[in-house]
């Protein structure tokens, strides 16, 4: 029994039970009943070390990980004439192994007074990293129900500009070309056969999809931006009515929102996609433990923790 108001020692509760085998084999038992229970006290003899030394040590305290070093972001500018320049992020990262800057999103803003850059606006936004699909993807996603991935298209040798992801200055100029596309369908597609509206509508929606995730890539890396108000920079103004057009973007006539609305139309889109990450974050991390498993947030980038190992 354990005495009250402490806990038996490993070795003293070894040898109880050392003592109660070599009783028994003292006693007159059968020759296979006594060769088991030697086996038994010789287990009990050998497992006698590691039972006293896995008691006496202390848990052992998890060792602190290293912090790998951010990424850092900076804007370049290059002047292109006319009082319009362009400024591009880049992300440079902190690891000696990966020293290449890499160029991320390209800002063309055009002033009207080249001194004074308040009066400054912003023209088109260009996602560097965005490649237009092939003709053979184009094709592929007029088929319903195709799930498979196809390899992107590499144009490491192209010499072209890219397709700008949005003008925003003129953000009306995408409202009619999206509502010709619907009048388009709903008039001349739908009503032909089975195949036709399937086929037309399947490659309508991969390319929003396609579209909207690019909008969503530009956007992650403008949050991380800095702001500056010298004109190195964009200053925090243009950041948000940047960031707000392009989540106006993804509706339908959001184009025909006001300049002077943007902060209004954005806060509270910023809010709910705040809670939404959030609530996801909270159902995976409970979900995991649920399971039995381990949940650990990573800082892969900097800010929130958008990141996690299960």
């Amino acid at each position: 029994m354990t005495p009250a108001g402490g806990t038996d020692n490993p070795s003293r509760m070894w040898s109880r039970k050392c003592s109660r085998i070599a009783v028994r084999i003292r006693t007159p038992v059968s020759p296979i009943l006594k060769i088991r229970l030697l086996r038994r006290l010789a287990l009990a003899v050998m497992l006698l070390p590691a039972w006293s030394f896995c008691a006496d040590t202390q848990p052992a305290v998890p060792l602190p990980v290293p912090q790998k070093s951010l990424p850092a972001y900076r804007w370049e500018r290059t002047d292109v004439g006319n009082g319009a320049e362009i400024l591009t992020l880049i992300q440079t990262p902190d690891d000696p192994g990966h020293d290449k800057a890499v160029p991320l999103v390209s800002v063309l803003r055009d002033s009207v007074a080249a001194d004074d850059p308040a009066t400054s606006r912003i023209r088109y936004v260009w996602l560097l990293t965005y490649t237009s699909p092939t003709l053979t993807q184009r094709f592929l996603s007029a088929i319903p129900f195709f799930y498979w991935a196809i390899k992107p298209r590499t144009d490491e040798k192209s010499t072209k500009p890219p397709k700008p992801l949005a003008d925003v200055s003129e953000p009306t100029h995408r409202v009619v070309s999206t509502i010709g596309r619907s009048l388009l369908q709903w008039t001349a597609l739908d009503p032909m056969t089975t195949p036709v509206r399937a086929s037309s509508r399947a490659f309508r929606t991969n390319g929003l999809d396609h579209e909207r995730l690019h909008v969503e890539e530009a956007i992650s890396y403008l949050r991380r931006a800095p702001v500056a108000n010298d004109g190195s920079a964009l200053s925090p103004s243009e950041l948000d009515d940047v960031v707000a057009r392009l989540m106006l973007t993804k509706n339908l006539l959001g184009g025909l929102v006001a300049d002077g609305r943007l902060a209004q139309v954005a806060a509270p889109r910023d809010a709910q996609r705040a809670e939404t990450v959030g609530r996801n974050w909270e159902l995976l991390r409970t979900s995991a433990e649920r399971s039995g498993l381990l949940f650990e947030p990573l800082s892969l980038t900097e800010g929130a923790q958008d990141y996690a190992v299960i």
